[in-house]
């Protein structure tokens, strides 16, 4: 069973967009306390704060928000990367995220691709991307592990006035004091959801990191499931390849216990039981995963996407089950 966490959206949505062009803008400065950082937002455009009281109208993770009308708005977010990262890796994650963009209608397409550049001094990842008529422009800063991504959305006939007002606050975003670890900077939501988002790349290492230091900030019994739910999915996938290249069944036995432990805190956790059945029907141990199998099924929610990859699954286990029994008659 794979973990489905919803991905979260690659741009704030604004509303419509009206092609209007900006007015010559002053100045301000909003500072987070927590990450460390001031940037100089243009004055007259609003500010929703990410650490706020109107935190819940933006996206996880966004730090803050300028929006100038209904016309364009420019959002600070971050993310982790893994240990001994580098910039370059946050190409690939721009990469990713425009995939979907580009399934949109219309469709968008880069005008400039994910590359390094230099602003200020400093050396940042920048890509422009468009359709029929929004732009999009994207900066990245790396700050040790933490990616902080700066997004413009605009009318594509303005994005070159646009493109100046984001330029200059792209420039004075700055960092102060010392950089925290991840885990020290996210609380134990936020955790859980890199960690979710690090498991759908593939990049299981990170997202064993970020599972396990949600788990080590207590987190309450509903989300200590579903993040001990995460981890089984991560040792399940690691352990189908180990167990089919030389027999090690370690991964397995990890993705177990941990679902395992997601069920005692949640009962009847279906996805849980589900991970369980396909760790022990990988090993042909049929008759365990049919039992683990019995038990996803009765409490599954049938409209859930996970659902008919379960029932597959239990078709075939039952069904070389059978056989087997057939044999020994």
């Amino acid at each position: 069973m794979k973990l489905l966490v919803a991905a979260l959206a690659v741009l704030t949505a604004v509303g419509p967009l009206w092609a209007a062009v900006p007015g010559p803008v002053d100045e301000w400065t909003f500072k987070s306390e927590r990450h460390g950082l001031s940037i100089e937002g243009p004055e007259g455009w609003k500010l929703i704060s990410g650490e706020g009281p109107e935190a819940e109208r933006l996206s996880p993770r966004t730090i803050c928000n300028f929006t100038h009308g209904n016309v364009a708005v420019i959002s600070l977010w971050w993310t982790v990367i893994k240990k001994q990262g580098k910039l370059e890796d946050c190409a690939d994650l721009q990469r990713e995220g425009f995939e979907s963009l580009k399934r949109g209608d219309p469709a968008w397409e880069f005008l400039d691709e994910p590359g390094l550049a230099t602003l200020r001094g400093r050396q940042i990842l920048r890509r422009v991307a468009a359709n029929g008529g929004m732009a999009l422009v994207q900066c990245v800063f790396l700050r040790e592990r933490v990616a902080y991504r700066l997004t413009l959305m605009c009318p594509r006939a303005n994005l070159e006035p646009f493109r100046k007002i984001f330029d200059k606050t792209a420039g004075s975003l700055s960092f102060h004091g010392r950089a925290q670890k991840p885990a020290d900077l996210a609380t134990e939501v936020e955790l859980g959801l890199l960690g979710a988002e690090s498991y759908q790349r593939k990049d299981f290492e990170l997202a064993t990191e970020l599972f396990e230091a949600a788990l080590s900030k207590n987190p309450p019994p509903d989300l200590e499931a579903e993040i001990h739910f995460g981890l089984s999915c991560v040792y399940l996938e690691q352990g189908i390849v180990a167990y089919s290249r030389d027999r090690d069944d370690s991964l397995f036995k990890k993705s177990i216990e941990c679902a395992e432990k997601s069920l005692e805190l949640k009962p009847g956790f279906w996805l849980a039981a589900g991970n369980i059945a396909t760790a022990y029907m990988n090993q042909n141990e049929l008759e365990k995963a049919e039992e683990y199998y019995l038990l996803a099924e009765k409490n599954a929610d049938r409209s859930h996407p996970s659902y008919r990859q379960l029932s597959i699954q239990h078709g075939a286990a039952a069904a070389m089950l059978k056989a087997r029994k057939e044999k020994g008659k």
